[in-house]
């Protein structure tokens, strides 16, 4: 075998040219070995593989009139760490540049994959194991013509399919967006115009819905609007915006079809001298339920049925005003005021804050920031808050530490009548115990509790610790989280407004996991590597509850000399899905094999 890669990977140097126009560079690795493989997943089996990789650049004319790029790879496993995959993954990743540089350039790209492995999303951690395919293609055009308005275009398409390890049911979904852009400077006034559209369909695992069989969600979003900015006296700057977005969705069995939201903003600033700054901005927006739906989707959920009703709306004016008091020290101020009317009542309310902010280290330790707030309602209802971040850095002899700790009470949420507060923590501590003995550790967390509303609350720890020595390492961490999620295609996703989306649209997670792990070099270019890790998550939603557990083992060791490498690895992988009533899906594989990286011209 070696042999043959001798005689086959004979090449020549630096790029070649076919034909009068076309020049081309192609490198890559072939990888040649025993595999085998078992487990509840897939039958027994034993065979000679051949894999491989490879990277394909070229240009047409000239690299600013056409160039491409082509990744494509051949059964590679979780041995090869650039693909993560429990089992053998196939795939091409390619795209092309059109025009560089010129007034109408352009891009088009294809991506796709077999059998690779994913995950399917829960919220903190640990995310449950898929295998499965998928593929997707863009194309983005852009019309750059001096003294005219520009005009860029780009659409993008996506699909896929996957199973989750442990459970017979299957989640799919495809995406498609659509996005226009278009500025133009004209007197001194800078303007800009999008459209925006929006469309995603999945298929959600039935393990986690309670439902015998599987959901369908459809969701939708199109936006369009357009800004306007211009240079004001005393240093200053105007802008404003205005957009209109629509938004919806089937859930869950729950039609929430039309979520139509107008935005409008106008906001400006001065500064009257280096030290002082002040602006001032003002924003209405129609339709809470809407505007809720599009922070959601936003950060990567899907439109959900909300309990705001059809007339809600919000306006809102700000004024803030901040001072230097040197390179280390600054004041601010804000007082805001917000009216907002939903679910059958109004609610208004007033904040004041001010924050001092002090950014050289108090005794060559400390720099930190803190504030106040008074809130006041239209009901006479008022709560005063704060805000506060302390951070420490020092060394005290051979340990090294550090700290960080930051809080927040009663801040404003994007309604007025729900507050949430906030901490979070984390710790670093390092020291060297001999001359190559080195040990480091770390620890943080947070929590979020929303006020209103008992048991609304998430929250994370984490902590972890390494030892090394020369070539030696070990490392072990353990983390836990818990909160409330939104069931999306992509998984469960958290929402930072847990109090307006339905009860049947929620699911709670509570998770932890530890992870142990190993390296070791005791020769030159020789690495053995193991690792460990063990995942328990109970998520329950409105029908159904489920205990979920992950495990998996994975060793690798490689040896390279010269472009060729010898590499053996193991994996073992077990996981259960609890509302599945299934039995946990166990596979295990090993592989032994040598590779070469070549370069073919």
């Amino acid at each position: 075998m070696l042999t043959g890669f001798g005689v086959f990977l004979c090449h020549a140097t630096a790029q070649v040219q076919l034909g009068s126009n076309l020049q081309m560079s192609a490198s890559g690795s072939l990888t040649a070995g025993y595999s085998g493989g078992y487990g509840s997943e897939s039958s027994s089996s034993h065979s000679l593989d051949l894999g491989g990789s490879g990277s394909i650049n070229g240009s047409y004319y000239n690299p600013n009139f056409a160039s491409f790029h082509i990744l494509p790879y051949y059964d590679q496993s979780r041995t090869n760490s650039n693909y993560q995959s429990i089992g053998g993954s196939s795939g091409i990743s390619s795209d092309v540049n059109l025009f560089t540089g010129s007034h109408f350039p352009g891009t088009i790209g294809y991506q796709k994959t077999y059998n690779s492995t994913g995950t399917y999303g829960v919220a903190g951690s640990p995310n449950f194991t898929t295998h499965g395919n998928g593929q997707g293609y863009d194309v983005a055009w852009s019309v750059l013509l001096p003294n005219l308005p520009t005009l860029s275009v780009s659409y993008m398409a996506g699909s896929g399919d996957s199973n989750i390890y442990g459970s017979s049911s299957q989640s799919s979904s495809n995406t498609k967006n659509f996005n226009l852009r278009s500025s133009y400077a004209i007197l001194g006034f800078r303007t800009d115009a999008f459209y925006t559209h929006g469309a995603t369909h999945g298929d959600y695992p039935q393990v986690l819905t309670g439902i015998t069989t599987d959901e369908i969600s459809d969701s939708f979003s199109h936006s369009e609007g357009f800004d306007v900015s211009h240079i004001l006296p005393i240093h200053g700057s105007f802008n404003a915006t205005f957009s209109h977005s629509n938004y919806g969705s089937k859930f869950m069995s729950t039609d929430n079809s039309n979520n139509s939201t107008n935005t409008a903003t106008a906001a400006a600033s001065f500064r009257p001298e280096s030290k002082l700054t002040f602006s001032v901005n003002t924003t209405y927006t129609t339709n809470l339920a809407g505007y809720v739906n599009e922070q959601i989707v936003s950060s990567g959920g899907t439109a959900v049925e909300t309990n705001l009703g059809s007339n809600s709306n919000s306006t809102s004016i700000n004024s803030s005003v901040g001072y230097s008091l040197g390179r280390d020290m600054f004041l601010s101020g804000n007082v805001s005021h917000t009216s907002q009317s939903y679910s059958g009542f109004h609610v208004g309310a007033t904040y004041m804050s001010g924050t001092f902010n002090y950014n050289r280290r108090l005794f060559g330790m400390f720099t930190f920031s803190g504030g106040v707030l008074d809130s006041a309602t239209d009901e006479g209802n008022s709560a005063v808050g704060m805000t506060g971040n302390v951070s420490f850095a020092k060394r005290i002899k051979n340990w090294d530490l550090g700290a960080t700790v930051s809080y927040s009470q009663n801040v404003q949420t994007l309604l007025v009548s729900y507050t949430t507060s906030n901490v979070n923590y984390s710790t670093t501590a390092s020291r060297r115990l001999t001359r190559r003995l080195y040990w480091n550790s770390t620890f943080g967390g947070s929590n979020t509790l929303f006020s209103q509303q008992v048991g609304d609350s998430s929250g994370s720890q984490s902590v972890s610790s390494g030892l090394s020595v020369r070539k030696y390492s070990l490392n072990g961490g353990y983390s836990k989280s818990h909160g409330v999620s939104i069931l999306t295609a992509n998984g469960l996703v958290s929402t930072g407004i847990p109090v307006v989306v339905s009860a049947t649209n929620q699911v709670l997670y509570n998770a932890s996991s530890y992870t142990l792990g190993a390296t070791a070099s005791p020769i030159r270019k020789l690495v053995v590597s193991a690792g460990y890790s063990h995942a328990v998550s109970n998520t329950t939603s409105y029908s159904v509850s489920s205990l979920n557990q992950t495990d998996m083992f994975n060793s690798q060791l490689q040896y390279q000399f010269r472009r060729m490498a010898v590499t053996a690895g193991y994996t073992r992988f077990s996981q259960g899905i609890g509302a599945s009533g299934t039995a946990p899906a166990k596979v295990s594989s090993f592989y032994l094999g040598v590779s070469r990286w070549f370069s073919l011209f």
